[in-house]
């Protein structure tokens, strides 16, 4: 019994402090408008799934993934991304934006409909005029 008192506060202090996780299946679409206006037949293109605009540059257990198809003129970005709040204690109080990258390769130039969840973007590769895209998209806004 003595031994677990002894161990009990060494066990808590090595504890992961950890929040609960936030969990994310669509976020606003993005794109970089310079790979829109160099687009050629046959590229690639990735396209951003942005679930948060800022979090804690001490998030944890940060993933994400994204599964790409085409069908006809719809690009479905199947996007899902997760982290836990960082615990309790000193964090250098920056943000990150919270993304997942969507490579889809070998398009053919024409006008998409980008779907993640509910959230949807229209762009027309190639374009010298960047498309209308969501406040989330801030860095690539021209």
């Amino acid at each position: 019994m003595l031994l677990m008192r002894r161990l009990l506060p060494l066990l808590l202090v090595l504890m992961p402090a950890c929040g609960s996780p936030n969990e994310f299946d669509e976020g606003d679409v993005c794109v970089d408008p310079s790979l829109v206006a160099e687009f050629e037949a046959g590229d690639a293109i990735t396209f951003e799934v942005v679930f948060e605009e800022c979090i804690s540059a001490c998030a944890r257990r940060v993933e994400t993934s994204c599964d790409v198809r085409v069908e006809g003129d719809t690009i479905f970005l199947d996007a899902v991304g997760s982290y836990r709040e960082p615990g309790p204690g000193a964090c250098i109080a920056l943000c990150a934006q919270f993304e997942a990258r969507c490579e889809v390769p070998d398009l053919a130039p024409g006008t998409y409909k980008v779907r993640s969840g509910d959230q949807e973007l229209t762009v027309t590769l190639p374009s010298a005029e960047p498309p209308d895209q969501p406040d989330s998209c801030h860095y690539f806004l021209p």
